[in-house]
């Protein structure tokens, strides 16, 4: 534009010559000497025709310059608003020397030169980089002067220009004065002059001395406004102790500008593919606006740095895998190299139950937005030009499946067998739910379990770990468990005691908990010899199954519940089984020849559902009223640690109470029970469940009230805690022995 005008003034200038009578003699002179020399005589229509050309291109650069500014005008009108502050600073004509000031990367010159623009104020802009002498920094000066002024057309004249200009730079900076009122001199890159760090002592920073007294001069000799643009990382002591106390300087502390990252990326991908700047450049912005935000970012370069290690790359999954593997760093998420991306995000996700949506939304978003053809993005080690071609696809499935994105037309094998990672991302959705023409429930039971029920590292509880599906999960991976069971184990040969079996199974989980002890302990020959001359009575089965993988662990008293069981491993020998609480009374048969329906009819278990009962009562909340019911039931160690566990001594069982109980029992089992038993408070009290309230201890009552003073809830607020109760059956422990021994 700055060609157009000259050329536009050019035009002008011939223009007006030729309407005047010295322009009118030059042009006869000029005929003339040509008709002279050269012999070509030119007539005057064709004068007046090039008249008329040269008439009409004043014409077409006059609505050249006119239509530009008319656009500028539209464009000022929509840029983006200036600071207000800095607006204020500008237009304010006493504030004559101002500094802009921030970290080195925060954009400063951008901001200044744009603020400018908007603000159609006009500048001489002069960077002091390479700059030494104050020789130097004048000369650099009048050469933007001359190149924004109209002086530049007579500097660009032969012979007269080249005394023009030796004419202004003997002047040196006097021709300034002429742009005092409307241009501002804006000078940049100050810390470059000298490599002083910040360190320094303020002797050091004499370097600086030739430009400071140039930036006065403009000041206070030419009266023109100057702003200097400088970091004030290194500079900070010089700038405090020398440039404030001396010159005054109003500064204005610049503010780092996410928005430039889109400018930068320009800047540094100008050759490549339009399309794949744009998604990288998406990709690019997204990841940086959450880095910002983790880590307070006040400036470009690490932005810059990143930019560059990629400028020289064209491959578009790699740039975008380096820098979401920059992401995931910052998230604290590790990963091996060449691991996929989304897929090892997701898996932890799950895994440590994360409930920061935000994480997943910002990576969901990239993964939708934007089209990755070749494979989703793969983590790459810092620094690191490692790339992997494979496209992952199976984890590539699962994870858009999970985030019920398209699948497009990736496929997986029907033979394929999943790893534990992959199974996460297929449990964590509704069994039922299609996934490339087949059940998640089949996948999972088909491809997985299957191979993996014999030797598992995980089990229902950690493959399910939504909470959403969890039942439904758990069903299927026991049924699916018991079906492969039966068939490898060749126990399939008769229906209803394969049933039968697959339904212990299913009801009582914690059979596979440890699968080989299972698989070692309920064998073909074990089946044929205890289970298949049954009466086809399905907890007969069940009883005799749980019986045998219980007695593994330990001798088993009697014939007891279950609920007793479980107690005893728990807290004598740290192994926990589970199960529904409709089975805590589910017997377990030590005699092969009694059945469960018989023993459900006996005093020793109606004792077991008493005790249980009992034992569910809270001071506060009393559902059973104890009495005296059986007569005849034998107390064994499994009752009797129950009992000093969750009873207090006082606390009635069948109408005795529990001290009583515990007192039968030593008298009937001897000294070497008692050490069992002592041995076992100890513990418990040892626990750090200890200190938890005793529900079945003193209380008083808590109250909440609404607004008008009504009581709105009542609570109880337990004055002991189990550490009291098991202090006391210490005591009782003592006094029984005291007294037996």
């Amino acid at each position: 534009m700055k060609v157009i005008r000259n050329l536009w003034l050019f035009n002008f200038f011939l223009i007006i010559l030729s309407v005047i009578d010295i322009g009118k003699e030059i042009v006869r002179n000029v005929l003339f000497l040509i008709d002279n020399v050269f012999g070509i005589s030119i007539k005057i229509e064709m004068v007046l025709c090039l008249y008329k050309l040269l008439f009409l291109l004043f014409l077409i650069l006059t609505c050249i310059i006119l239509g530009e500014n008319c656009l500028k005008k539209l464009k000022s009108k929509t840029k983006d608003q200036v600071e207000p502050e800095f607006e204020r600073i500008i237009r304010n004509n006493n504030l004559m020397n101002i500094w802009v000031l921030g970290p080195w990367g925060s954009g400063k010159t951008k901001f200044v030169k744009t603020s400018l623009d908007s603000l159609n104020q006009e500048y001489f802009y002069v960077s002091l980089f390479g700059l030494t002498s104050r020789n130097e920094i004048i000369q650099e000066i009048n050469e933007q002067i001359v190149h924004e002024t109209k002086i530049s057309l007579l500097v660009d004249l032969p012979l007269i220009g080249t005394i023009f200009r030796f004419m202004y730079q003997l002047n040196g900076l006097s021709i300034l004065r002429n742009f005092r009122e409307k241009y501002f001199v804006v000078i940049d890159d100050f810390e470059r002059i000298s490599n002083v760090d910040g360190t320094a002592e303020i002797t050091d920073f004499g370097a600086y001395n030739d430009v400071l007294g140039v930036i006065d001069y403009i000041q206070q000799s030419i009266g023109c406004r100057v702003i200097v643009i400088s970091t004030n990382e290194s500079l900070e002591k010089f700038i405090t102790e020398i440039v404030i106390p001396k010159f005054h300087p109003y500064q204005y502390q610049i503010k780092f500008n996410p928005e430039i990252i889109k400018d930068l990326l320009k800047q540094f991908f100008k050759k490549n593919n339009s399309q794949e700047i744009e998604n990288f450049s998406g990709v690019f912005s997204e990841v940086w606006g959450e880095r910002i935000r983790l880590d307070s970012l006040t400036n470009y370069r690490p932005i810059i740095h990143e930019l560059s290690y990629l400028s020289d790359e064209t491959d578009l999954r790699f740039q975008i895998s380096y820098v979401l593997s920059r992401l995931m760093d910052c998230w604290e998420i590790n990963m091996s190299s060449g691991s996929s991306i989304p897929f090892k995000f997701l898996v932890n996700r799950i895994t440590k139950k994360s409930n920061d949506s935000r994480k997943y939304k910002l990576l969901k978003k990239i993964i939708e937005k934007y089209n990755f053809e070749n494979g989703l993005p793969y983590y790459v080690q810092e620094n690191s030009k490692e790339r992997i071609t494979d496209r992952l696809e199976v984890q590539e499935v699962l994870v858009l499946n999970y985030m019920r994105l398209e699948l497009k037309s990736l496929k997986i094998s029907n033979d394929y067998q999943f790893n534990d990672d992959e199974v996460l991302l297929l449990t964590s959705r509704d069994p039922k739910s299609d996934l490339k023409g087949r059940t998640i429930e089949d996948w999972v039971s088909e491809n997985y379990i299957k191979f993996k029920y014999r030797h598992p590292t995980r089990t229902y509880k950690n493959i399910v770990v939504s909470g959403r599906y969890d039942k439904k999960w758990k069903n299927i991976y026991q049924n699916s468990l018991a079906r492969y069971f039966v068939k490898d184990q060749k126990i399939d040969f008769n229906p209803t005691l394969e049933s039968m079996i697959i339904n212990t199974i299913k009801r009582f989980y914690f059979l596979t908990s440890d699968i080989e002890r299972f698989i070692d302990l309920i064998d073909l020959d074990y089946v044929s010899e205890y289970l298949l001359e049954t009466d086809n009575e399905e907890d007969l089965i069940s009883s005799r199954i749980l019986y045998r993988y219980l007695h593994s662990y330990y001798s088993i008293s009697g014939n007891i519940s279950l609920y007793l069981i479980k107690e005893y491993l728990e807290f004598t020998l740290d192994i926990c089984i589970e199960f529904e609480d409709k089975d805590a009374l589910f017997p377990v048969i030590v005699n092969n020849c009694e059945s469960p329906t018989e023993f459900k009819k006996s005093d020793q278990y109606k004792f077991d559902d008493i005790l249980l009962k009992v034992s569910q009562n809270t001071s506060f909340n009393k559902k059973y009223n104890d009495k005296k019911i059986v007569k005849e039931f034998t107390l064994y160690i499994e009752h009797a640690q129950y009992i000093v566990k969750n009873l207090e001594t006082t606390d009635t069982i069948n109408g005795i109470s529990a001290k009583e109980h515990i007192s039968i029992f030593m008298n009937s089992n001897g000294y070497r029970e008692f050490g069992k038993l002592r041995d076992y408070i100890e513990n418990l009290e040892r626990n750090p469940d200890s200190n938890k309230l005793n529900e079945r201890g003193e209380y008083i009552i808590e109250n909440e009230y609404n607004e008008f003073g009504d009581i709105e809830n009542s609570y109880p607020d337990y004055k002991t805690s189990l550490k009291d109760r098991y202090s006391q059956w210490k005591k009782v422990m003592e006094t029984l022995i005291t007294e037996t021994y």
